[in-house]
């Protein structure tokens, strides 16, 4: 769990966006909300962070492929967003917060979700890009993670398509 919500709210819910408000960077749904999300919050402390992440999503046989590159002048600010939230997933894990008493866009609550069914989580971490896999070994499992990964390829799209967003997202 320890990469969990890391993995979640910057691999899944960091979305790139340039030169954006943070209070503009929601789905009308909630899918996304980088300012209301316990943990995307973290991802606009330095508000010039989002403007050199960028990353890809695949879905693979087994689950979901995430590629993350940060531009190398914001490492610091990207280590400081995941340690942040990685911390508060681990509190979360502990007992210490009760999930239900904290607002996460609905992104991050999916993910949640499928972290309590028992998805596989490997981080990679490279030189040149961190790359994430999220897989289970049952259809169902997999099922429910391809469906996330197109949940928020969608939602992705509907900022993506804001005339007020620079989104950098490769499906």
């Amino acid at each position: 769990m320890k990469t969990s919500f890391l993995v979640c709210c910057l691999a899944l819910a960091a979305t790139p966006l340039l030169a954006v408000d943070p209070a503009a960077m929601k789905t009308p749904s909630g899918w996304f909300d980088m300012t209301g999300c316990v943990f995307c919050k973290h991802l606009v402390e330095d508000p010039q962070l989002l403007d050199h992440v960028s990353w890809e999503t695949h879905l693979i046989k087994q689950g979901m492929l995430y590629i993350t590159v940060v531009d190398p002048a914001y490492a610091d600010a990207y280590v400081q967003a995941n340690q942040a939230m990685e911390t508060l997933g681990n509190d979360m894990m502990a007992g210490k917060i009760d999930p239900a008493t904290v607002k996460m866009c609905g992104s991050c609550q999916e993910f949640g979700m499928l972290m309590m069914g028992g998805v596989d989580v490997e981080v990679i971490r490279g030189d040149a890009a961190d790359v994430t896999l999220i897989t289970a070994a049952d259809p169902q499992m997999i099922a429910k993670i391809h469906a996330f990964a197109e949940r928020n390829q969608k939602e992705f799209a509907l900022l993506a398509n804001d005339a007020a967003t620079g989104l950098r997202h490769a499906h």
